[in-house]
């Protein structure tokens, strides 16, 4: 085993302006790049989990996942907020306060 780097180029950061209030571009931006990590972390727990069933040694891996749950969770999180904002566009009488009461 060498030691190898991945790159990834993502979407949308060219056209980000530095001075650019965040808004919805660049937070369907960043939860796109949450579940690319999400999805990465889960692949490389399960290949882990995999391991230790086969009785490998990985004890020179070093494959922490500290922030796991957080990124999970921020996943869950900005589909919920995405759900309740696609809720009021599909609602009649749809409105940004009833979108802002929702959240």
């Amino acid at each position: 085993g060498g030691h190898w780097v991945g790159v990834l180029d993502l979407f949308g950061f060219e056209n980000l302006r530095p001075d650019a209030p965040n808004g919805l571009e660049q937070l369907l931006i960043n939860h796109a790049n949450e579940q690319l990590q999400d999805y990465y972390d889960e692949c490389v727990e399960q290949g882990m989990n995999e391991y230790a069933l086969e009785g490998l040694d990985t004890t020179g891996l070093d494959l922490e996942l500290p922030n796991r749950r957080k990124i999970s969770a921020a996943v869950r999180a900005v589909g919920l907020v995405l759900d309740l904002l696609g809720d009021q566009n599909n609602a009649r009488n749809g409105t940004d306060a009833a979108f802002l009461q929702a959240v």
